[in-house]
């Protein structure tokens, strides 16, 4: 008695944006009525609504959203399902009969668990109350169909209020989904763009990450082979030139050699003629030399001559025969080993 009559609205996508949000002031007026008890979060009202729904009115009604305003939008929009909002209004004379007979009524259970995610909230509570306003809800109980994009961006898609039977609410339901399921469509077609959109640059981005990572492979394979062609051409040109001062060295010193062995005396007193095995098959040589003439200098004449054959000769040392033994002392003197006036030595190659 005394309340608005019901007013149904279903639209087919042309009505305009909800209401502009309350103003700030009114978040203030919730304290107001309980200014001592601390204010609990959106969360817990909307499980102390349904714990207080379900000890008054029964386990029979929508499966309502057990979270915040906020919280059951982003489900619905993620779901692509329409959102159910009931308005809960305690007090009011219409609320038992509207709980127990439409909630409760098997179509209108069936029409609202497979087509939206359902949030019920007093009017009493600080989310409630704020939907009412932003809502425009002016006669309880109320249901409202919104559909939402997104957490922020929603379409009204109708509102019922007031005193209600079953089958008409049911209908309703059922014509508010039909005039926007083509909206919905769109929503669901558009997300899937996006989706798709983001998929395709995203692959797009693992190609060019891939492609990028290929090349800086290559450019890293192809530097590494440049530097080591540098490093192998340096190593060339290093040892060549070691090569080559080896060689000027070597020459040098067979120089040097030559100019102590001197010219090769006459036969006569105090001259020694040495024959020599040469090793690696080069025959015998044969050379006089000073008695006074150190074991020294008939090395550097074997050396000398080897390197007239083209052959180097690093490690080598002379022995004779009878009796068997090998000249080490370089210093003494071809007449002090007995070598005056002729002598057999064996040039024995250590790196043969």
């Amino acid at each position: 008695a005394g309340q608005p009559a019901p007013r149904f609205t279903a639209t087919d996508g042309g009505v305009p944006p909800p209401a502009a949000a309350p103003p700030a002031w009114t978040r203030y007026l919730w304290p107001l009525l309980s200014p001592c008890a601390p204010l609990p979060t959106p969360e817990a009202e909307a499980r102390r609504f349904v714990t207080s729904y379900d000890r008054a009115y029964g386990g029979r009604h929508p499966l309502f959203h057990e979270g915040s305003y906020a919280h059951a939008a982003r489900e619905a929009a993620a779901s692509y399902r329409f959102l159910l909002v009931y308005l809960h209004a305690p007090h009011h004379e219409d609320t038992p009969r509207f709980c127990r007979e439409v909630l409760a009524d098997d179509t209108v259970l069936d029409v609202a668990n497979r087509s939206f995610v359902t949030w019920g909230a007093s009017v009493h509570s600080r989310d409630g109350y704020a939907q009412a306003l932003t809502l425009g809800v002016t006669c309880f109980p109320a249901l409202v169909v919104l559909m939402h994009r997104s957490e922020r961006e929603r379409l009204l898609v109708g509102v019922v209020q007031g005193r209600q039977q079953p089958g008409p609410v049911a209908e309703w339901l059922r014509a508010a989904v039909a005039a926007s399921v083509q909206h919905m469509a769109r929503a669901r077609a558009e997300a899937q763009r996006h989706e798709q959109a983001a998929q395709l640059r995203e692959e797009q981005n693992r190609e060019f990450d891939e492609a990028e990572a290929r090349d800086r492979s290559r450019l890293a394979a192809l530097e590494a082979e440049r530097a080591a062609a540098r490093e192998e051409e340096e190593r060339a040109r290093r040892d060549a030139a070691e090569a080559e001062e080896a060689q000027r060295r070597r020459e040098g010193e067979l120089e040097a050699k030559r100019g102590r062995v001197g010219d090769e005396p006459a036969e006569g007193a105090g001259v020694a003629s040495i024959r020599m095995q040469l090793p690696r098959g080069l025959g015998k040589v044969e050379r006089r030399f000073q008695s006074t003439q150190s074991v020294g200098v008939v090395r550097d004449y074997v050396e000398v001559a080897m390197a007239d054959r083209g052959v180097s000769l690093e490690s080598f040392s002379l022995c004779t025969n009878y009796p068997k033994r090998t000249l080490g002392d370089e210093a003494r003197t071809l007449e002090e080993e007995g070598l005056v006036p002729r002598a057999m030595l064996y040039v024995q190659d250590h790196d043969a």
